[in-house]
Parts: C-alpha cells; structure tokens; sequence
C-alpha cells in the first residue's frame, strides 16, 4: 500500500492512547480506533509508522499487528449461544501446547537426552515452583497425561492474561512449541533469544551430525524475530 500520510504521533485519548496520521487518528482492520494502554505502547507504534518511506509494509510493524489483534480478537465479546468466541478459542488453544509441552518430550538419543536434560529440567522445576504447574517429561513418543492440578493452574494462567499479554503469548507458544518457555519470556525470566535456543536444540544437534541447514537457519531467523516482536510488546505493556 502507498504511504498516504506524512506524519505519525501518540497521545491521550478518551479510551487510553492512540495513534494519528496526520492528525486522523487510526483504526484497527475492524474499523474502531485503536487505543493502546500507554503512551509508551502508542510511541513505538508511533515510530514504526514514521520508519514507513514510500509504501507501507506491514511486516515491518509487528507492534501494530499485534495490538490490532488485541483490540479485534482477544477482547472478550458476546457470541451466540453453543459458539465459541475467539478468545476463548484461543485460550483452548493455548492449554493444549501445556499438556504436550516440547519441554517434556525428551530424545532417546542418550547425548542429545542429556544436554534436553540439562537444558529443559531447569525450566521445568522453575514452572512448578513460580506457578504451581507441575509437567512429568518422558522419552516415549506417545502423548503423557498431565497432572489435573497443573491443568487447572494452566487455564487460570491463561484466564487472567488481558488481551495484550495472551496477544503476545499466541505469538510465543507456537513459535516454542512450549507453553514454559512462554510463560517464562512473559515473565520476563528468559529472553526471547534464549527460548529460540532452548526450543532448537534438537535442530542445533542435528547440525552438529549433518552439517549446516541455510534453509533452516532462515526460517529459524524469521521465527526469532517474530518471537522478539512479542517480547518487546511484552515489555512495553
């Protein structure tokens, strides 16, 4: 799309803070102005549509996307009776990535199991004690039930995430594979950058047998990055 405006701002409005070009201010794709819960949320959004030259590239604004579908997608609305709304949806979602966390899946591979060991136990043990969730690994490739308590602490978890934080969070547990890696670059106890290594070890393993993959350093850069979007937005919150 052609760049239409010249100049980007934030500032108060009514319902918090928002974005305005060239004074109008902006909507998300559902047509109602976005606001943003800060001012320092509202100027980074701000700065990323002022870095637009001539055309705007929306992959280039991760901090406008993921707070569109903030305001769009995980607010709590009303839906028919017997449907599902997309929050809730997504929250379903989620939980499923804790009940076969990547974490608790470990190789048979006696070299690779015990640098998973060394690497995944940590994380383990600190989701137990900061949260109360509880996960069991194992080296079987069949899905593992879950303790019932540790579920139940997954859902409240997810539950009270607002909007914003469960935004970032869709981000983070998919591209880890982990809802404890997650959890923990939320918390802001694991960067984002550590989490990608902490999920790849089984690819770094693989490289180390079979030699470098560019193909797959490239799609592990792209991942890293959108992994670190949701952790900046994180932490502008």
């Amino acid at each position: 799309m052609k760049k239409f405006y010249s100049q980007a701002s934030a500032g108060p409005t009514d319902d918090g803070f928002g974005l305005f070009l060239d004074g109008k201010r902006m909507q998300t794709p559902a047509k109602k102005p976005l606001s943003l819960p800060n001012q320092a949320l509202a100027s980074a959004i701000a700065k990323e549509w002022a870095a637009q030259v001539d055309t705007i590239e929306p992959q280039s604004m991760p901090l406008t996307q993921l707070a569109a579908t903030a305001q769009d997608r995980m607010s709590q609305q009303e839906v028919p009776a017997g449907q599902e709304s997309e929050r809730d949806k997504t929250l379903r979602i989620l939980a499923e990535y804790a009940a076969t966390d990547l974490l608790c899946y470990r190789s048979t591979h006696p070299q690779l199991a015990e640098r998973q060991a060394a690497a995944w136990q940590p994380w383990l043990d600190w989701a137990a004690g900061a949260h109360g969730i509880v996960l069991h690994h194992t080296q079987d490739l069949m899905p593992i039930a879950q303790p019932e308590a540790s579920m139940a602490q997954v859902a409240q978890r997810l539950a009270a995430m607002d909007p914003w934080e469960l935004t970032a969070f869709m981000v983070l547990c998919p591209g880890l594979g982990s809802f404890v890696l997650a959890l923990a670059v939320r918390d802001l106890n694991l960067s984002a950058e550590q989490a990608v290594k902490l999920a790849s070890l089984d690819e770094a393993f693989q490289e180390e047998t079979w030699g470098k993959d560019d193909e797959a350093r490239q799609a592990l850069a792209a991942k890293q990055a959108d992994l670190e979007g949701a952790e900046r937005f994180l932490q502008l919150l």
